[in-house]
């Protein structure tokens, strides 16, 4: 559970916050965090071609939504992000033994593919996490 004050969001169940950031691929090399409000919440790594791992700083004990959009205006290339998670994996028993969100970049024809190093390419992020063990 995280352990830091958030400012309350107003909807149905308790103790729910929303997150969300964005990060610059770049190519091979390690990503970037993009210009985000207290970023120092999570951090970013490249793990693979087109593959990457959100670390949030705290733990949370459930997801509601995770969304992601990509900004891909460099190179000539459409790029898409989504949750890469294992097989038979869901997000909710990830986040209840660890912090990290698996994702993948793909290109249009659904292949995964490192973005080009360049500012116009940003992979944004929106997740509304559930941060109580009480329910209802």
């Amino acid at each position: 559970m995280a352990n830091r004050n958030y400012n309350p969001i107003r909807g149905p169940g308790f103790e729910i916050t929303h997150l969300a950031g964005g990060f610059l691929p770049a190519g091979a090399a390690p990503p970037s965090i993009s210009n985000v409000d207290g970023a120092t919440w999570f951090t970013v790594a490249n793990t693979g071609v087109g593959t990457y791992t959100i670390t949030l700083q705290d733990q949370f004990v459930a997801a509601y939504s995770v969304t992601f959009g990509v900004s891909s205006l460099a190179g000539g290339t459409r790029y898409f992000a989504r949750l890469n998670l294992p097989t038979g994996v869901s997000l909710n028993s990830l986040l209840s033994t660890t912090k990290v969100i698996p994702v993948i970049v793909t290109n249009a024809a659904d292949a995964a593919a490192d973005p080009v190093s360049d500012a116009a390419n940003v992979v944004y992020f929106s997740m509304m996490m559930r941060n109580s063990s009480v329910t209802g």
